[in-house]
This record gives C-alpha cells, sequence and structure tokens, in this order.
C-alpha cells in the first residue's frame, strides 16, 4: 500500500510542478515573454485551452496532497503510513517532517478547499467569490505550497527508502523552447 501511494502521490506532485511551469511559461517573467506570447496568439484556438488547462491542472494535482480523506492519496495519508512502516521514520528526521507538514498543512488546505470550490466543484457561489482575497494567496504562496510539498515529500521518501527525487528534475520548458523555435517566423 505504501509503495502505491508514494509513486502515485510522486506523479500527482511531478504533474503539478510541470503543468505549473508551462503556465507559468505564458503567465510569468521570462526574458522572451512578449515573443513568446506573440507567437502563441497566432495559434490561440491551441493555445489558450492549454495554457488555461495546464492551470486547471496544476491546481486540482496540488490541492488533492491535501486531501484529508482517509483513503486519499495526500501528503497526511503518506506519513501516517511511513509512520505505521516496519522502516518507517526516525527522529530527529521524524519530528522535522512532522513539524514542517503541520506548518504547510493549513495552507494547503485552503488550496484544497480552492480546488474544491473552484475547480472541482462548481457552484453558483464560486462566480461571486473572490479566492485571492478570501485565502490571503498570492502567485508567491502558491509557489510555496508546490515548492514545499515537493520538497516535503522527497524527505518523505528518503527516509523510507533511497529516493533522491530525481524526477522532480523534469521539466517541460525545453520541450516547449523548441515547439516555439519551431514556431517562430525565419528572420531571412
Amino acid at each position: 500500500m505504501i509503495e502505491k501511494i508514494h509513486t502515485k502521490l510522486e506523479a500527482t506532485l511531478l504533474r503539478a510542478k510541470q503543468c505549473h511551469e508551462i503556465w507559468w511559461a505564458f503567465e510569468g517573467n521570462r526574458p522572451d515573454r512578449e515573443e513568446f506570447v506573440e507567437i502563441a496568439n497566432n495559434y490561440k484556438n491551441f493555445f489558450v485551452p492549454v495554457v488555461g488547462s495546464c492551470f486547471f491542472t496544476f491546481m486540482l494535482k496540488l490541492g488533492s496532497a491535501f486531501d484529508d480523506s482517509k483513503d486519499s492519496v495526500s501528503l497526511q495519508t503518506y506519513l501516517k503510513k511511513l509512520l505505521a512502516s516496519n522502516n518507517g521514520l526516525a527522529d530527529p528526521e521524524k519530528s522535522r517532517i512532522e513539524a514542517d507538514l503541520v506548518g504547510l498543512w493549513p495552507k494547503g488546505r485552503k488550496l484544497y478547499k480552492v480546488r474544491s470550490k473552484v475547480f472541482a466543484h462548481i457552484t453558483f457561489e464560486s462566480f461571486s467569490t473572490d479566492f485571492g482575497a478570501w485565502t490571503g494567496f498570492k502567485l508567491a504562496d502558491l509557489n510555496a505550497v508546490l515548492d514545499e510539498s515537493i520538497e516535503l515529500f522527497s524527505r518523505m521518501a528518503k527516509a523510507h527508502k533511497d529516493y533522491d527525487g530525481s524526477v522532480f528534475h523534469l521539466s517541460p520548458i525545453e520541450d516547449l523552447d523548441a515547439i516555439f523555435q519551431g514556431l517562430r517566423p525565419s528572420r531571412t
């Protein structure tokens, strides 16, 4: 069971990270953003839904890591299974991981609620609520929750087994840049 949770949670956080990177390539502060957006605007019917879907998936995936259901695949469930396993966590790392999860959990739960109310279960209330004001989240907070979640997951996995977290170095940005290189008009 713990291996299944590990694999699914790793895949969830990796997909959140990759979707965040693609979304941020369009919405962030790339040095070549103006040219990037200009090229994308030539293919709006493709890139508008792709960029929106990446943000949507980022929010769904990252938020799901903070589901508090007993049968969920979340950071909390992973830690509980690790603590119950024969080769679980030992102090002092156990205490540090528990403290870090306690610190991260309230921020993640806010994100989970936004995920549920805005992205997963749309209601009439969703249309009129300013979730940035409701949660107090800014973009930097979303980035921090993502980074802290990956870091905490990696520490739990490393304490559980030989784990280097190298999967989180996989990035779609090089491929995205290659796609845009091919879409750039030739300047001859």
